[in-house]
């Protein structure tokens, strides 16, 4: 399996348990994803963020 995809899957799941743990409503994520290329992630945390 790529090992890549295990940090991008690690950085997303801590994101949301974050979100749902703090309370807030939105969370961003830059990730690598190889040869130069990137890629940012909003998540929104629709069980009752905050603002």
């Amino acid at each position: 399996m790529d090992c890549g995809l295990l940090r991008r899957g690690r950085i997303l799941g801590t994101l949301a348990h974050r979100l749902r743990e703090s309370g807030d409503r939105w969370g961003v994520a830059a990730l690598c994803i190889g040869v130069g290329q990137g890629l940012a992630v909003v998540l929104e945390n629709v069980t009752g963020g905050r603002g």
